[in-house]
């Protein structure tokens, strides 16, 4: 499958991006070359290489240090794991010719090419925009106390219908009841794993830990070392929510077989939710591969919290035999005593 096809997908959207290469400014490393264009990073949103989304500001013609936006394509280089996104003024659009000759200044660098976020994605593959006063009509149609069941009823419905769930995505962190519908909706949408990734890593800014976790079996069957650079890019933030979805992703049957890759990501994290995050992760690696993580917990140096807890998930799992219960039980006093 073509790498490029996962972003042709994600949709033209609004974006600040702040501005650390001014036009007219030189690059930090090699001063000859000139920036004839405003170039920076969308903060606090990770790239695949672990760091903040790098994007051309195009069709401004002075110098800015912020600027908000549309970003209408993302350009893709074959040869080198960064990806660029393209942003302009709102309502501008260029072609992906127009796009390469602004860029050719630093793409020229590369094996470059140019995806589009193309705006028929909304006329092709949704047929119905809804708002979310339309969205509340129907929640508020649903029996009083309405149950998980009820509700997923309701968004098998909009997926038949391929509504448009865009207008809800500023409103998902105040209004839980949202969360749920914007997420299984768009993504049950999305055939592509990779597309679902993609998705979803646009939009972690906008979850919180327990709904995150309820979308690991949707990129279960994506190419583990696209999840394993995704994921050291996520244990990078600055945010502990995505930092813990560096973890749960892995909970699946994308991490089972992988605890050699896997186990040296464990860190003494600082947030609770995150710590948790790892004793999970190491329990599930435990059900197909007990002997490693068990050597491995032997002799590392995490907290006796991540420890213990994982040694807890691990004896009440009916997927491990009671031996190795057994000797996990028996690496308590270890672990503790590491602190």
């Amino acid at each position: 499958m073509n790498e490029k096809k996962h972003f042709e997908l994600l949709p033209v959207c609004t974006v600040t991006v702040h501005i650390d290469r001014p036009l007219g400014s030189a690059h930090p490393d090699f001063p000859a070359l000139i920036y004839p264009v405003n170039y920076g990073s969308v903060s606090g949103l990770l790239a695949p290489d672990g760091e903040e989304q790098d994007a051309y500001v195009l069709g401004v013609d002075t110098p800015v240090e912020t600027f908000a936006g549309e970003r209408i394509a993302v350009i893709h280089r074959a040869d080198d794991v960064e990806t660029k996104w393209v942003v302009v003024p709102t309502g501008l659009r260029l072609s992906v010719e127009q796009i390469l000759e602004q860029v050719h200044f630093q793409e020229k660098f590369f094996q470059s090419s140019v995806v589009l976020c193309k705006e028929q994605r909304t006329a092709s593959c949704f047929r119905q925009k809804l708002t979310k006063a339309d969205v509340r009509r129907a929640l508020d149609a649903l029996p009083a106390g309405y149950q998980t069941a009820e509700l997923d009823r309701l968004i098998a419905r909009f997926v038949r219908e391929k509504a448009d769930m865009s207008d809800l995505r500023d409103s998902i962190l105040v209004e839980q009841d949202l969360h749920r519908i914007y997420y299984y909706v768009n993504l049950k949408q999305i055939c592509d794993v990779r597309s679902r990734m993609a998705f979803i890593h646009e939009n972690l800014l906008f979850s919180d830990w327990w709904h995150t976790d309820q979308l690991i079996s949707f990129v279960a069957d994506l190419p583990f070392d696209e999840a394993l650079a995704y994921a050291r890019g996520y244990l990078k933030s600055g945010d502990a929510l995505i930092r813990r979805w560096g973890y749960v992703l892995f909970i699946s049957r994308l991490g089972r077989g992988h605890a050699a890759e896997l186990l040296p990501l464990m860190q003494n994290d600082g947030a609770y939710y995150v710590r948790m995050a790892e004793a999970w992760l190491i329990a599930e690696l435990a059900v197909v591969e007990p002997e490693t993580v068990h050597s491995w917990m032997a002799s590392n140096n995490l907290r006796y919290d991540v420890n213990g807890k994982a040694i807890q998930k691990i004896c009440d799992s009916f997927r491990i035999s009671s031996t190795w219960k057994q000797a996990f039980k028996a690496l308590r006093p270890v672990c503790r005593a590491r602190g």
